[in-house]
């Protein structure tokens, strides 16, 4: 989409409708279960990973980089280089990322872009009650046919954790 915008000369943005995804070497990648830290060792584990990604992405960022340079454009080095220089927006708010430190001046949270059949729902905060923590979603399109959401809850009964269940406005949390 990028280059395409490019190669028309419009501006564009970036919009991050999952979880926000910046290769800052300080924050954990998205898909790993790992804890933040910025103990060096993390950072150099981080930055492994994300290495890794980017050289997972190569044939994609080829196929795009034919496109660029039959337009005239420069190739992209990685796939982090396609998001936009204007903004990026993410339906994720600060409450659930990282400590982020290298986000551009670009980025901003602003939560869910639409809602549709339920009202704000502010995080409950003050049910916390000191044990771990679980949080789990299937988004706000899931399925919940084969019981994952109930045999989850089941599970975090057993391991004596706190589990915060969001349904993304479908179903009822009575049922779990």
């Amino acid at each position: 989409g990028s280059t395409l915008a490019q190669h028309l000369d419009v501006p564009f943005i970036t919009i991050c409708n999952a979880i926000a995804a910046d290769p800052d070497p300080s924050v954990p990648p998205a898909a790993t279960p790992w804890r933040y830290t910025d103990h060096w060792l993390a950072r150099l584990r981080n930055r492994t990973v994300y290495s890794g990604l980017s050289i997972g992405f190569t044939p994609m960022r080829r196929t795009i980089n034919r496109s660029r340079r039959h337009w005239g454009l420069e190739p992209l080095g990685s796939l982090w280089e396609s998001r936009s220089p204007w903004a990026e927006i993410s339906q994720q708010t600060p409450d659930f990322d990282f400590p982020n430190k290298s986000l551009p001046k670009r980025f901003h949270y602003i939560g869910l872009l639409r809602r549709t059949g339920s009202a704000r729902v502010p995080f409950p905060f003050d049910r916390l009650y000191g044990r771990p923590l679980v949080y789990a979603t299937l988004g706000t399109v899931h399925s919940d046919t084969g019981g994952v959401l109930h045999n989850l809850a089941g599970v975090c009964n057993e391991l004596d954790v706190q589990l915060a269940l969001s349904l993304g406005g479908k179903g009822d949390l009575a049922e779990y």
